[in-house]
């Protein structure tokens, strides 16, 4: 059977890595676990009638000042990271995947313009410094959701309506950077940043479906 292009490229990297399953310096895979997810995500692309995209970027590693008086010197160790693209066809539009091996997922969809908007992050100490301090945030009356997430939104109602028991479950079960509707991160798109099993390709099934859900929901 023919390899994957994907896995022809990679199996040109270091094979010190492969054989001692290190981590690539920064990178959040070993090489046999960047396969892995490489093999994963083109397969999810195809399952779901999507477009898969593999993009290599070749890191010079020497100082910045040496690259700028020596700019064609090629007497030097260059690096190379990978990151993904996917796009999931749903409801006329694109799902728009992206992970890499220095930076963790993001899931994005183009939401109809509207006024609605919220942020929900999670909150780390300084945060919790904050709240006991005074400052305003949104509490949607769920108080395990409302302890583990910072939430701001210009409709608490909505909100609330818009977080029934799966979504929040959901949530309340991943490791979450933020999740944001029409904000200044987001740029007029539901998006989610976050980090899960790549490794497993039923759950990143189960991300896509949940993420489905929440734009089935906003439509509403």
């Amino acid at each position: 059977m023919q390899s994957s292009p994907a896995l022809v490229i990679l199996s040109a990297v270091s094979m010190h890595y492969k054989k001692t399953k290190m981590k690539r310096e920064g990178s959040r895979f070993s090489l046999e676990e960047l396969n892995l997810v490489i093999s994963n995500w083109e397969k999810i692309a195809d399952e779901f009638g999507g477009k898969f995209k593999l993009l290599a970027t070749k890191n010079d590693n020497r100082n910045l000042f040496y690259q700028a008086i020596n700019p064609n010197n090629i007497d030097h160790i260059e690096t190379v990271s990978y990151s993904i693209e996917v796009k999931i066809p749903f409801l006329g539009k694109n799902i728009l995947i992206k992970t890499s091996e220095y930076v963790t997922t993001k899931f994005s969809f183009e939401t109809l313009k509207n006024d609605f908007s919220f942020s929900i992050s999670n909150e780390d100490y300084l945060d919790k410094i904050g709240k006991f301090f005074g400052s305003k945030e949104t509490q949607i009356e769920q108080p395990d959701f409302d302890k583990k997430f910072l939430i701001d939104t210009n409709e608490s109602n909505k909100l609330k309506d818009f977080l029934d028991f799966k979504i929040r479950t959901w949530l309340e079960n991943l490791s979450i950077a933020y999740f944001d509707l029409n904000t200044i991160k987001s740029r007029g798109s539901l998006t989610l940043f976050f980090v899960f099993d790549e490794f497993s390709i039923d759950k990143i099934r189960e991300q896509i479906e949940m993420f489905k859900y929440c734009i089935t929901r906003l439509k509403k």
